[in-house]
């Protein structure tokens, strides 16, 4: 399983415009995340939707170049990202199939929140 690095200060711009397309009431688990993908040139991008919409968000920093994917809850990114400093990355770590881990630094060392995650094919198909 792929780990995936983002830089703070980017995500935290990412999802300032991302939170507008969550749903206030979530009816589906699959509306309250975050599709995070890398391609295969290292590129990452930040997918969110309504079913109505969607918005994604590409960010410059570039990671490995083996592609992965996951679904990640907004409010858990959200609120992690909120905590940590401008330069610091965070890395999302799939842990199981439901599972996964942000792993993020506090006062010089690294915590980890576990949390759930709806499975990836359920998030639906973006249009071309």
């Amino acid at each position: 399983m792929q780990t995936i690095s983002l830089p703070v200060a980017e995500l935290r711009t990412a999802l300032a415009g991302l939170g507008k397309v969550i749903p206030k009431r979530i009816t589906l688990a699959v509306l309250g995340q975050v599709r995070v993908r890398r391609d295969s040139s290292g590129l990452i991008d930040l997918t969110v939707t309504d079913l109505d919409r969607f918005a994604t968000y590409s960010l410059n920093h570039r990671g490995h170049t083996e592609p992965a994917a996951m679904l990640v809850p907004f409010g858990d990114l959200n609120n992690i990202a909120k905590s940590c400093g401008g330069a610091d990355l965070i890395e999302l770590v799939p842990v199981s199939k439901n599972t996964l881990s942000i792993r993020f630094p506090v006062g010089g060392q690294s915590a980890e929140h576990h949390c759930e995650s709806a499975p990836l094919e359920e998030f639906p198909l973006q249009p071309e």
